[in-house]
């Protein structure tokens, strides 16, 4: 009887001193790798699907996973439709800046081959709007999703520009952190792995994103920045113990930052 009160404080103790508990956390993935061999896209192939998998796996100990969807299956309405049932979501893939040849509306997009179709043909057109999800399209409502990593090149650059920024931002619907790059960066899905234990070992995502994004993009002969943008107050979420309630950015955008590492 004495063990079980002993316990029951502590539980009590551990929920009262953490604003949310983690019970139930769910996940959700977006990978691409086969872009050219199977969607005959000009960017070559990466490891996308690859690490998408891995941090699922790396993190099963913790979350439910809800969906994995990878090449062929991957479309960009999953970023509308599925994204936002989840608690964490990430996407793995290429990326466009929003100056590339490919931009659309001058935004930054997560890059898929589909034409939301899993059978062939596929595109063959960078810049199809049915195969890209930019700034504009996406809102992250916090109910439940939270956390969104985007592994990709430049989804979070806004080359100075505060217009970009406010896109950026615009994004942020209630949900917490936004992790991915302000640069041109390198799809290694060890990373994945990585990433998932340092979140599983109780890291907050922020630092558990830019340890792995250390560990696995320097040494690459250019300078990548890794980027967090998000509600000021969740600098330390961790998975156990996170911050609920965000606001829009549209309603109190001096409540968002951004924190950067810089990898050389």
């Amino acid at each position: 009887m004495k063990f079980k009160m002993i316990l029951i404080l502590i539980i009590v103790s551990l929920i009262l001193s953490n604003p949310v508990s983690a019970i139930a956390l769910t996940t959700g993935f977006d990978g691409v790798s086969a872009y050219r061999r199977t969607g005959n896209c000009v960017y070559y192939d990466v490891a996308g699907a690859e690490y998408v998998t891995n941090l699922r796996n790396a993190l099963a100990s913790w979350f439910t996973n809800s969906f994995n969807r990878t090449n062929n299956n991957a479309w960009e309405s999953d970023t509308r439709i599925y994204a936002p049932t989840v608690d964490f979501f990430a996407f793995s893939g290429h990326g466009f800046r929003y100056n590339s040849p490919y931009t659309l509306r001058n935004e930054a997009s997560l890059h898929f081959y589909t034409l939301n179709s899993s059978t062939p043909p596929f595109h063959t057109q960078e810049n199809d709007d049915r195969a890209n999800a930019t700034w504009s399209e996406l809102s992250f409502n916090g109910q439940p999703l939270k956390w969104i990593t985007a592994h990709t090149c430049n989804f979070l650059t806004n080359g100075g520009s505060w217009d970009n920024y406010n896109k950026i931002g615009r994004m942020m619907q209630g949900a917490n952190l936004i992790l991915g790059f302000a640069s041109t960066m390198w799809l290694d899905s060890r990373e994945g792995t990585i990433y998932g234990w340092n979140i599983s070992d109780g890291n907050t995502f922020r630092e558990a994103f830019f340890e792995a994004a250390y560990l696995c993009q320097r040494n690459k002969g250019f300078t990548i920045t890794a980027r967090v943008f998000g509600w000021v107050l969740a600098e330390n979420d961790r998975h156990y113990s996170y911050q609920t309630g965000a606001p829009s950015f549209e309603n109190s955008p001096s409540s968002f930052t951004t924190w950067n590492r810089t990898i050389n």
